[in-house]
């Protein structure tokens, strides 16, 4: 299957019957999933600060990096929406992003002319509140509502201990 991002035609491996759409999104910013045949959008939207340039899905299909004119990759959970992790940061435009055959790495390509490799996590396995928790303790740090990590504040700390 073929995607077309800037007047490009880019390979990108995709779980079957849906399609990724960037390229028609330019003045939104955002990442969209569409079901074929029906041409239905499926799930919801995937907002970037930009434009977004560059999308691949991983090879199991569970999770789709994307890369920004802003110079941000975003690696995202295909089944809610919402982003894994923090924004991987370049200097200028991310152009390309990849993942390596077996997803535990990603590559993005920026304009800035670098090559970055990311190391991808694999998944932490248990009760997801009580991850949370031990993440909490381990970093003194939690996720907010977009995603992004933040610092826990005293009253926090003292309700974990």
């Amino acid at each position: 299957m073929r995607v077309s991002l800037q007047n490009e035609t880019k390979p990108y491996r995709c779980p079957e019957r849906i399609v990724v759409n960037a390229a028609g999104t330019w003045d939104e910013g955002t990442v969209r999933l569409w079901e074929v045949p029906s041409a239905k959008p499926i799930g919801i939207v995937m907002p970037h600060q930009n434009h977004v340039l560059s999308v691949e899905f991983s090879p199991d299909g569970k999770s789709l990096a994307s890369g920004t004119w802003d110079g941000t990759a975003r690696l995202w959970d295909v089944a809610t929406g919402k982003p894994l992790g923090s924004p991987m940061l370049h200097k200028r435009t991310v152009r390309d992003v990849s993942f390596s055959p077996d997803g535990s790495m990603l590559w993005t390509a920026s304009f800035d002319r670098t090559v970055r490799s990311w190391s991808l996590p694999q998944p932490i396995k248990g009760d997801v509140q009580q991850v949370i928790e031990r993440l909490k303790v381990l970093t003194g740090m939690e996720l907010d509502s977009a995603g992004l990590f933040r610092d826990l504040d005293a009253a926090q700390w003292r309700e974990l201990h």
